[in-house]
């Protein structure tokens, strides 16, 4: 009777045990994602940091552009510029109009609906966008993006610039 009430226990202790060590490997699995979830935060390599220095409103041969200065001060460098969105929002007739910009790489003059870059400064030297496509840390562009119409005078205009990574910047000014 002893050895049938051992034999029935077995069992039990060879099921306690599996379930023991299942939920023991879970439980390690879930600290190590955690663990790499935490170090992936911590350690992750900063983005460039991307800001729009300055725009002013210009009345180009042709018609209406915004010339502005983009300067990244970050770590990393933005590796293509062409690839750049902006958005610009302006009045005309007091209706809002908002505008996507198609990139330009050889606009010389002006060309509604579209942006260019006039060129990629360090220090005193200067690069075309097909010498020079990424922004550097410490680098400045200068770009111009060419309206298809003209803002009403003395309006306010909103210039933005967004990365294929989700890095924005912004500038607001008046015509």
């Amino acid at each position: 009777m002893a050895r049938r009430g051992l034999s029935s226990l077995i069992p039990g202790l060879i099921i306690l045990f599996v379930l023991t060590t299942i939920t023991a490997l879970v439980t390690l699995r879930a600290l190590s994602i955690l663990e790499l979830k935490v170090q992936g935060d911590s350690y992750r390599p900063q983005r460039y940091e991307l800001i729009v220095e300055r725009a002013r409103y210009t009345e180009d041969p042709g018609g209406p552009s915004v010339e502005f200065t983009l300067a990244n001060r970050g770590p990393r460098a933005l590796e293509d510029l062409g690839r750049l969105e902006v958005i610009i929002s302006y009045r005309v007739g007091g209706v809002g109009v908002v505008e996507l910009l198609k990139f330009n790489a050889t606009a010389a003059s002006w060309s509604p609906g579209s942006w260019a870059l006039s060129g990629v400064y360090i220090g005193s030297l200067s690069y075309t966008y097909q010498e020079h496509p990424y922004l550097k840390p410490g680098e400045v562009a200068v770009a111009v993006a060419y309206l298809s119409r003209a803002p009403d005078p003395g309006s306010p205009f909103t210039l933005v610039v967004v990365t294929p990574e989700g890095v924005k910047a912004e500038v607001s000014s008046a015509r």
